[in-house]
């Protein structure tokens, strides 16, 4: 088994234990059904024209399940909850090998 092997397992098993169903809707094509990963509470980013800074979700997903970086205005339904993609989260962890992670907005 190769280190990319057993690192994908082990983000599935991630994926698996702490994540929860999803649908992705990209702005062309058919739906996605996904396991995501939401953090309410994720890092500061500037906001607004004055320099302040403010709370942001984000949603990571496997790139086994979407293998490209999502783009602004879709969206992901987690429930009965819809949150919409302001763009990719900051590198330089937004997009690995195994999962891309996006800034989104509750509907």
């Amino acid at each position: 088994m190769t280190f990319a092997d057993a690192s994908r397992m082990a983000i599935s098993k991630v994926y698996k234990l702490t994540g929860s169903p999803a649908v992705f809707s990209p702005s062309m094509g058919d739906d996605v059904a996904c396991t995501v990963i939401v953090d309410t509470n994720s890092d500061w980013q500037p906001g607004g024209t004055i320099q302040v800074a403010e709370q942001q979700t984000i949603v990571s997903y496997q790139r086994a399940h979407i293998d490209r970086k999502v783009r602004r205005g879709e969206t992901f339904a987690v429930g009965s909850t819809v949150y919409t993609v302001v763009s990719m989260a900051h590198y330089p962890g937004s997009w690995t090998e195994f999962e891309g992670k996006a800034v989104v907005v509750e509907a």
